[in-house]
């Protein structure tokens, strides 16, 4: 099951019995699910002191620039679902901070975002060596809808080449339907790619967010995201609509199987 391997994960979370917790009962295709919850005030603390509303799980490691990664992973937002203007990151492909060298915190490369029923694809690149400005990186939505149905479970896939030069290119599939194929440079001009993370990410609220995710995974092949391989139609944009490394192993409560996984390729990593 997707879970395997779940041990070696790193949780960014508030330490919170309701943060992140194994649900059995609500499945995707008969693999368990994984429940977040976000309540006001709720802020993962990082090593630096910083506070950021979060439930995030890490399950992957930085992948080699140039190098070409399928990812996979199943989302329910319930019906009650708070439906406002705030921002919210389901899915993200965080780029680790060269400190070192001056620059501060960037956006993510690439990102799922839901917000006012909203749901958008974005991607972010730069060929600068060093970031330090992190508001004027060139950003692209390859993707958008309204569409997205709440109280029912919606899959996406990507295939993903991390580059920050030309031939990066990124292609998503939602529910086995091609929605967008993007050709162009895909995040920074890092030593690595980004890590895969999934959870909630916002701003806060009053308002207290759940949501449901299953079968999220990275690897090197198509065939390990999907039970059937998903046709390779490509669109430019499906649906127009317009409208650090504070890191601690998922707590025992969380396990469910055993620590081995079914892509070899991808095991445990670290964000902040």
């Amino acid at each position: 099951g997707w879970l395997n391997g779940v041990s070696e994960w790193h949780v960014n979370a508030p330490n919170r019995p309701y943060s992140i917790r194994l649900d059995p009962a609500l499945k995707y295709k008969n693999e368990p699910s994984l429940r977040f919850e976000l309540r006001q005030g709720d802020a993962w603390v990082g090593p630096k002191g910083s506070k950021t509303f979060r439930a995030e799980l890490v399950p992957s490691t930085f992948p080699p620039t140039g190098s070409t990664r399928y990812y996979g992973c199943s989302i329910f937002i319930p019906k009650d679902f708070p439906v406002e203007d705030n921002r919210l990151v389901l899915l993200q492909w965080w780029p680790e901070t060269k400190s070192e060298l001056g620059e501060v915190g960037r956006s993510p490369s690439l990102a799922v975002r839901y917000a006012e029923g909203l749901l958008s694809v974005s991607i972010r690149h730069s060929p600068e060596r060093v970031v330090k400005d992190p508001d004027r990186v060139s950003q692209e939505k390859i993707f958008k809808t309204d569409r997205l149905k709440r109280g029912e479970w919606n899959r996406f896939a990507f295939q993903v080449k991390w580059s920050f030069e030309d031939d990066g290119m990124v292609k998503v599939w939602w529910n086995d339907k091609s929605v967008a194929s993007y050709e162009g440079p895909v995040g920074y001009n890092d030593d690595k790619g980004p890590l895969f993370k999934f959870g909630l990410y916002r701003d806060d609220s009053e308002k207290t967010y759940v949501v449901y995710f299953s079968d999220c995974r990275e690897c090197r092949s198509l065939d390990l995201i999907v039970q059937r391989r998903i046709p390779d139609r490509s669109s430019k944009m499906y649906d127009q609509v317009e409208t650090s490394t504070n890191q601690s192993s998922l707590p025992s409560i969380y396990l469910a199987q055993s620590s081995q996984t079914d892509c070899q390729e991808s095991s445990s990593g670290g964000s902040s």
